[in-house]
C-alpha cells in the first residue's frame, strides 16, 4: 500500500498537486457562521492561496456546491428562529431579505481562480465501495481524489483511512508529528 501523505497545519509543503477542497473548508472560509474558527480560518485561507498562487486545479462539484447552500441556509434559518421548517422560512420576510446573502457566498467560492467543476455523473455508484464509514457524498469526494490523484483539503476526520493526500488541520485526521 502507498505511503498517504497527512499533512497538518504545524507543517510547511508545497502544492505539488491538483486539489479537492471538501464541502467544510468552503464554509470554513467563506461561510457567515465561521467568525469563532480563527486559527482554521487562517490556515484554510492560507492553503487556498497557496494553491491559487501556484496555478493548480482547484476542483469542486454540485454536490458541494449544493451542500454549502444547504448549510449556509440552515445558518440563516437559525437566526430567524429555532422552530420553523424550511418551508415556512422560505415564506418569511427574513428569508427574501438574506437569500441574496446566501447566493453571494455561492458566487465567492465559484469565482476561486483555477476552480474546476467536477462532472459526478459516472461516480454515484462507486462511493459504497470505498468506505463504509463515509456518507455518499464523502465517498464521492474520496473516490474522485483517489481516482485523479487528488490532495484532499479536508476538516472531517471521516477521511482518516482513505487512500488519498490529505492537507487537514484537523489533529484527529492529520496528527502533529513529535518534534
Amino acid at each position: 500500500m502507498k505511503n498517504y501523505r497527512r499533512i497538518n497545519g504545524s507543517e510547511s509543503f508545497i502544492i505539488d498537486k491538483d486539489i479537492f477542497i471538501d464541502t467544510n473548508v468552503w464554509i470554513i472560509t467563506n461561510g457567515p457562521q465561521s467568525s469563532s474558527q480563527i486559527d482554521r480560518i487562517e490556515y484554510y485561507t492560507q492553503i487556498l492561496n497557496s494553491v491559487i498562487l501556484s496555478g493548480r486545479k482547484i476542483y469542486i462539484t454540485d454536490i458541494c456546491i449544493s451542500e454549502i447552500f444547504n448549510v449556509i441556509f440552515a445558518y440563516f434559518r437559525k437566526l430567524y428562529s429555532n422552530n420553523v421548517n424550511n418551508k415556512n422560512y422560505k415564506r418569511s420576510q427574513h428569508y427574501l431579505e438574506n437569500i441574496d446573502a446566501i447566493f453571494s457566498y455561492i458566487e465567492i467560492i465559484i469565482s476561486t481562480p483555477n476552480l474546476i467543476l467536477y462532472n459526478t455523473k459516472e461516480l454515484y455508484h462507486f462511493p459504497i465501495k470505498i468506505d463504509d464509514r463515509l456518507d455518499f457524498n464523502d465517498g464521492i469526494y474520496a473516490k474522485i481524489c483517489m481516482d485523479n490523484d487528488l490532495i484532499l483539503i479536508t476538516d472531517d476526520s471521516d477521511f482518516k483511512q482513505i487512500e488519498c493526500d490529505i492537507i487537514s488541520c484537523n489533529t484527529q485526521l492529520c496528527p502533529i508529528a513529535n518534534v
